[in-house]
């Protein structure tokens, strides 16, 4: 098929590009100025063979050459030499062919082409018919151009932007090409000398041999040019793949930083070429050009150094469409080096957030200014690594944004920035957005910066323009007359009513474009049917933009009728308040709201076409941003028009039948919250709703705003009793814990915590520490209007019972909306909320101590904590519960200790001394007094009187067994009288910082103490040599041996068992186990740890024999010996992946197995790591009976082993549970931080004590299905867990079923918060509380799983804090707005605005 014209034009570019095509037309030139007998040579034989008109003669020329090959095979079949000649050369034929393809459309020149490149080749195969001894040389030079020219034809396509190798390739071609020149001269030449030696047969060998040898070196000259060019090209490609590597590395680090610099943002927020393209649009042509004349723009143009200039302009002026003209000038202006200008600019828009947010100007002039420099200077790289470092994945950090402008301005020569607008921002934006320029401006720059600025001649823009000693440029009223002028004559046409007075209507403009736009728009729409109507008309029309708006919302109100005019008012209202700019669908569903309406009708949503002729004159329908395009955001069309709405009619002397549709703040405010509330309380929200599913409906398209915004607008609108009463009974509603669950979901900041920083600044979010969350001093959020406690005592205890619950379960209803379900409400703030139990899981429950022993036999405010007394009689563990004195003096050392089973009701009564730790026993035969060891009581006795120390009672485990009655174990700390200590002999909360509870006279030493300790962190996990060092180094079984089995004091003597014990380091914490058995003689075992290392153990009480166990140390096992009080040691292997070393904190727990044979050992440790914190868990089991005959306990089956990761910090210096387990018959049950929201519950099966392990076989480690979730205050609160088996009974007759009860015993808990008289009532200390799950077997255990169950999801997420608070609902650029109540005092509140 002929080719196209398209096609021979597009071959003739590429041919013009491809380097060999260049080659072969340059030989030619050549050799035809030469007179070449080689190209004579083969014109004459080849070229009448080929066809000019032959579309594909390379084709052709391909077929000739591979013939000559086959004949050269046939005729030299006797020789070895050329046997698969054919197969040898086709490399080399199709490499010709792949090259020519090129001359087929772009060549009709002739033959010449063809006759080089084929003919060459096929003369020199004809002449190597008669040179036998050639053959194989020029053979394999032919066989190697093949492969080279295959070679470069993948080198020329993948380094066609390469010039040296481009120009490398060329060279080769042209050797190529003129090998066949070189070819024929050497035969043609051999030729001769081989004639001249025939004729004289008498000439010796040596002459033929002298011949012969020149034409040898010139063929291994021919080759060696060959591979000479072979060689460069193969150098130069991999210095140009280097440097292409280098490219791709930084484009992909450039790549990197923009989306480091975008955060996120929808790249259309950065495209200002699409700003300046639509102002450019409405630009009038020839206008605004008279700027460039002007003097005082000519001086800031030509000034060689960084200068400022200000353009300012009342509203309307045009002064963005001026802006947009500048920067199109700009960007057609050259330098001296015939470079265009560095341009780079920003819109600020009143009506678009994205455009009005300082940090948005920071990243896009940093965006454009990288591109307009080319590359990532190093200062850019350097600030890039820093914040990838700590982990800010995204860049929202103004100064960060600043310093990085300032670093990309440094390494400017000239650049000019254009920021039109500074006027469109408001409020903290313009504050912001103001100091933001005016710190660029003053920075010190090797190059310089031009900043052009416009905006109105407002006060607080002035100070920042002659601090910058700006250049000031206002328009003159003959210019700005001009361009409207054309404005005006391009809108209109002859057949337009009022043409005639163009004149008129650009003086009557006073220099205003809007007005002039308004102006034809109502002059269009009015009736005037004659001239002398027009200018009566004329003569009326209001001046300026306020009337021309007036007038404009008077022909509208005229238009429509008084139920549309209503419509409009509440268009205008909602548009003038809303919190942020409203899609239309959204505002549909607001407007169907009606008052008494039970439910949403879709009758009720006025059509789109409706909304958009009511208000369009006013309002822009803007598509441009994203997900737009089927449901425009609504917005003023200018940002005057909304400063017409709020003015106070009274002053505008406007008709009476206008003035409703003007906005009062406060009026407007309650108005749209109670719209927000009636919405919110429609019959369809009365039951739970999948809020997934309804929130993408349009039929709820209001529901995200009103939820997320009716407590803020009530907040600032004005309140009455009727308010309050519409409030108090929408949050009584179930539509108020449906309203919850959206806010959950879309507005986490809502139920966030609030650390205060100083002065007014708070800090949004928790603490990464775990047990920091439930710190009084936080600030908790409270979505309801800030007034509601003010009103009565429904109101207050509406707050506070709101409060309690976002204080209990903030973490959860922050982060797992999924799971507002199971945040179970305290039953005493039920009554406010009724609605609650319809929301609340079924498989969950909670009850106070209170509800399951009404009869009283405790007094609430007596019991202290609730545990499970460990017992060995049937039916397992029983609830348990220690109280403390209501007879305590504050001022005496003494406290008195109750502690009784509550199924059972034994009891135990103890005084303790809190100064020596001195014990009374008080029972029905009177006191009986026991005396600590003196190395115990002589801790705090010894300090003096401005360090007085008391010991606290931090924690008190009970354990009931029948073979010898209970034990009471209680944890004792030593700390600074006062700062800890409490008039019930434990912490306030039972948990406080350690530092606050020891600070010695050395505290300055604290900052250097509080780093854990390097030296361990290289050693190995294996089991150390040495476990006498003072180190947490796990112990291999061997080196066990060397601790040796001790008897501490005999029996009857505690005081002086425990007096030999190692003396307390100076800077480390005091810490004393008492075990009071009741039957035996009370043990004092002190210990201390590293004010950077903590550790925490459980003992294990023997079944039968008053037998205790525990470990304070790694490696060492103390055995107590209850009847007589004596302790002696022994070796405990520690596990060897265990990562004691490394840990910050450790957790050991034991327990005795039922048959008595073994005891399990459980070690929990804790490591900081990079991005949160990583706990080891390790399980073993030893035989207990073979303790007695060896000084070392021996394993009973291998130790267990898993690792999990989970987000936040764990803190060595204060004392809240960090783990809780429960011992069942068969297995052990973990739960495993974070307690204070989403523990990790694990299960591990216990070994059999009658079987034989299996060495090689682990047991499996098990965790549940579907999360649960516990309160925020779980770690202060001593939690205890449990697992039992209930039956529950049928409701269809059918056999009962039985279910695990997962139980959580939380104890009392102070409460901080007054009790005003008007208040409602309140306990000075909450009851212990108790929580059970159900766990069904869709919901029950599953074996772990490595790959999911080893790192919480926290860690696996890439968003950072702060910005998945904000939710998904309110843009970057909205300020949340949330109103906040102490955690010391409820009633203490403020109301926030964070950025």
């Amino acid at each position: 098929m002929e080719p196209t014209f398209e096609a021979r034009r597009h071959a003739r570019e590429e041919y013009q590009k491809n380097r060999f095509a260049q080659a072969v037309e340059e030989v030619i030139s050549e050799i035809k100025s030469q007179n070449d007998p080689f190209f004579k040579e083969i014109t004459t034989q080849f070229g009448a063979s080929l066809l000019e008109d032959d579309p594909q003669w390379s084709l052709h020329c391909a077929e000739g050459i591979a013939n000559s090959v086959k004949s050269l095979e046939q005729k030299q079949k006797s020789d070895s030499k050329t046997l698969g000649l054919v197969g040898r050369l086709q490399p080399f034929v199709s490499s010709l062919s792949m090259y020519t393809k090129a001359f087929d459309v772009a060549l009709q020149a002739g033959p010449a082409p063809a006759a080089i490149i084929y003919g060459g080749a096929r003369l020199v195969l004809q002449q190597l018919e008669d040179f036998s001894n050639c053959f194989e040389t020029v053979i394999g030079i032919m066989e190697r151009i093949g492969t080279l020219l295959q070679c470069y034809d993948l080198f020329s396509s993948a380094y066609q932007s390469s010039e040296p190798i481009q120009e490398a390739l060329f060279s080769s071609y042209k050797n190529i090409v003129l090998f066949w020149q070189k070819a024929y001269k050497f035969f043609k030449r051999k030729a001769m000398h081989s004639g001249l030696v025939l004729m004289s047969l008498a000439a010796p060998k040596t002459l033929l041999l002298g011949f012969l040898k020149p034409l040898e070196g010139k063929w291994e000259k021919c080759q060696h040019q060959l591979e000479l060019d072979s060689e460069i090209i193969k150098t130069l490609s991999q210095a140009t793949e280097g440097v292409i590597n280098k490219d791709a590395r930084q484009n992909e680090r450039r790549r990197q930083i923009a989306d480091w610099i975008k955060a996120g943002e929808d790249d259309r927020a950065f495209n200002v070429r699409l700003n300046l393209a639509d102002n450019l649009e409405l630009q009038q042509a020839g206008t605004c050009s008279w700027l460039y004349d002007q003097e005082s723009f000519q001086s800031w143009y030509a000034a060689s150094t960084s200068i400022t200039a200000w353009y300012h302009a009342p509203a309307g002026a045009g002064k963005t469409v001026l802006a947009a003209s500048l920067i199109k000038f700009l960007q057609n202006q050259k330098d001296k080096k015939d470079k265009k200008l560095k341009t780079v600019y920003w819109f600020c828009s009143f009506n678009d957030p994205t455009r009005r947010n300082p940090l948005n100007f920071l990243r896009s002039i940093a965006l454009q200014l990288i591109t307009a420099l080319g590359g990532i200077p190093d200062e850019v790289l350097d600030i890039f690594q820093v914040e990838v470092d700590n982990h800010a994945a995204s860049l929202h950090d103004h100064m960060t944004a600043l310093k990085l402008v300032q670093a990309l301005l440094f390494k400017c020569d000239r650049v000019h920035i254009v920021v039109d607008g500074l006027d469109e921002c408001h409020d903290r934006h313009r504050l912001l957005l103001l100091a933001t320029l005016f710190e660029l401006s003053k920075s010190k720059l090797y190059g310089v910066v031009k900043w052009f600025f416009t905006s109105r001649n407002e006060p607080d823009i002035v100070p920042l323009m002659r601090e910058a000693k700006a250049i000031e440029i206002q328009p003159s009223r003959e210019f700005i007359e001009h361009d409207i002028k054309l404005f005006l004559k391009d809108r209109m046409t002859p057949m337009d009513k009022c043409i005639h007075q163009i004149d008129y209507w650009t003086t009557a403009a006073e220099g205003n474009f809007l007005w002039s736009r308004l102006m034809l728009q109502i002059m269009k729409g009015d009736e005037s049917s004659c001239e002398e109507e027009i200018d009566e008309a004329l003569k009326k029309f209001p001046k300026g933009l306020t009337g021309c708006y007036a007038r404009s919302l008077e022909q509208l109100s005229e238009m429509l009728s008084p139920a549309h005019q209503e419509l409009a008012r509440r268009i205008f209202m909602t548009l003038v308040i809303a919190r942020q700019p409203l899609h239309l669908s959204e505002l549909a569903n607001l407007l169907a709201v009606r008052k008494g309406a039970e439910d949403h009708s879709d009758k009720r949503v006025p059509e789109a076409q409706r909304i958009e002729q009511i208000c369009g004159k006013f309002v822009t329908f803007d598509r441009s941003s994203k997900n737009t395009a089927s449901d425009p955001l609504l917005k003023f069309f200018h940002k005057s028009v909304y400063e017409f709405f709020v003015q106070d009619p009274e002053t505008l002397r406007v008709s009476p039948g206008l003035k409703k549709y003007f906005v009062r703040a406060d009026e407007a405010h309650r108005d749209m919250g109670e719209i927000c509330v009636s919405y919110l309380s429609y019959a369809r929200y009365s039951l739970p709703v999948d809020s997934d599913e309804i929130l993408g409906n349009k039929e709820h398209a209001f529901l995200k705003y009103a939820a997320t915004f009716w407590f803020q607008h009530l907040h600032w609108g004005t309140h009455s009793q009727e308010v309050y009463e519409k409030v108090c009974e929408f949050v009584q509603s179930p539509g108020y814990w449906n309203c919850m669950a959206i806010q959950t979901k879309i507005d986490p900041y809502l139920f966030s915590i609030y650390s205060h920083q100083g002065g007014m600044c708070y800090k949004m979010g928790a603490s990464e520490n775990e047990e920091s969350i439930g710190e009084d001093g936080n600030n908790y959020a409270n979505p309801l209007p800030s007034w509601l406690d003010e009103y009565g005592s429904l109101g207050k205890c509406i707050v506070e019972a709101l409060h309690n619950f976002t204080k209990e379960w903030s973490p959860v209803l922050r982060r797992y909306p999924e799971a507002i379900d199971q945040c179970m409400m305290r039953a005493s703030n039920m009554q406010d909320f009724p609605a609650r139990v319809k929301f609340q899981a079924r498989r969950v429950r909670r009850f106070n101590m209170q509800d399951l022993y009404p009869a009283g036999n405790l007094s609430k405010k007596a019991v202290k904590e609730l545990g499970f007394a460990r017992s060995d009689s049937v039916g397992g563990e029983q609830l348990g519960a220690v109280r403390r004195s209501d007879h305590f003096q504050p001022n005496s050392s003494n406290t008195r200790l109750s502690w009784s089973t509550l199924d059972t009701g034994v009891s135990h009564d103890w005084s303790l001394d809190l100064r020596s730790l001195k014990l009374i026993h008080l029972d029905e035969d009177g006191e009986n007094e026991l005396i600590s060891p003196k190395s115990i009581s002589q801790l705090a006795i010894d300090s003096t009187e401005s360090n007085e120390k008391s010991w606290t009672v931090i924690a008190t485990d009970v354990y009931e067994y029948s073979a010898y009655g209970g034990v009471v174990a209680l944890h004792c700390l030593l700390a600074p009288r006062g700062k800890a200590s409490h008039h019930d002999g434990s912490s306030d909360s039972g948990y406080e910082s350690a530092d606050s509870k020891y600070d010695s006279d050395d505290s300055d030493e604290d900052s250097d103490d509080s780093a854990s300790d390097d030296s361990d962190e290289d050693s190995d996990d294996t089991d150390s040599d040495n476990p006498d060092e003072d180190s947490d180094d796990s112990d291999s079984d061997d080196s066990d041996e060397d601790i040796a089995e001790s008897e501490s004091g005999s029996e009857g003597d505690s005081s002086t068992a425990e007096d030999a014990e190692a003396p307390i380091a100076e800077n480390d914490i005091p810490y004393c186990l008492v075990l009071l058995p009741k039957n035996g003689k009370p043990i004092w075992s002190l210990s201390s740890r590293a004010r950077e290392k903590r550790q925490e153990f459980v003992p294990a009480f023997h079944p039968s024999q008053q037998v205790a166990v525990w470990s304070q140390v790694a490696h060492e096992l103390k055995i107590a010996d209850l009847k007589t009080g004596s302790v002696r040691t022994a070796i405990l292997p520690e596990p060897g992946d265990a990562q004691l070393s490394s840990a910050a904190i450790v957790h050991r727990d034991f327990r005795f197995s039922a048959n008595e044979k073994l005891l399990h050992y459980l070690v929990c440790s804790f490591a900081s790591t990079e991005n949160g914190t990583m706990c080891t868990l390790s399980f073993s089991s030893f035989d207990w009976p073979q303790l007695s005959e060896t000084k070392s306990l021996q394993r009973f089956s291998p130790p267990q082993k898993i690792t999990y990761r989970f987000a936040g910090s764990l803190s060595t210096t204060k004392l809240c549970s960090i783990v809780t387990t429960y011992w069942a018959s068969k297995y052990v049950y973990i739960a495993l931080p974070p307690l204070s929201c989403k523990p990790k519950l694990v299960r591990l099966a216990l070994p059999k004590e009658d079987a034989n392990p299996d060495p090689d076989k682990a047991a499996d480690f098990q965790t549940l299905k579907a999360p649960v979730y516990f309160p925020a205050l779980t770690p202060e609160r001593k939690p205890k867990i449990a697992i039992h088996e209930h039956t529950f009974p049928s409701t269809d007759g059918s056999k009962p079923k039985k279910r695990d009860l997962l139980v959580l015993v939380l104890n009392a808990s102070s409460s901080c918060s007054p009790s005003p008289e008007d208040s409602c009532p309140q306990q000075e200390e909450a009851s212990p509380d108790i929580f059970t799950w159900t766990i069904s077997k869709r919901d029950g255990w599953r074996d772990w799983d490595t790959s999911s169950d080893e790192c919480t999801t926290e860690l696996e997420e890439k968003e950072e804090e702060h910005r998945r608070l904000r939710g998904s609902f309110i843009s970057e650029e909205q300020r949340c707005s949330v109103p906040i109540r102490s955690g010391l005092d409820w009633t203490r509140k403020a109301f926030l605005s964070c950025g």
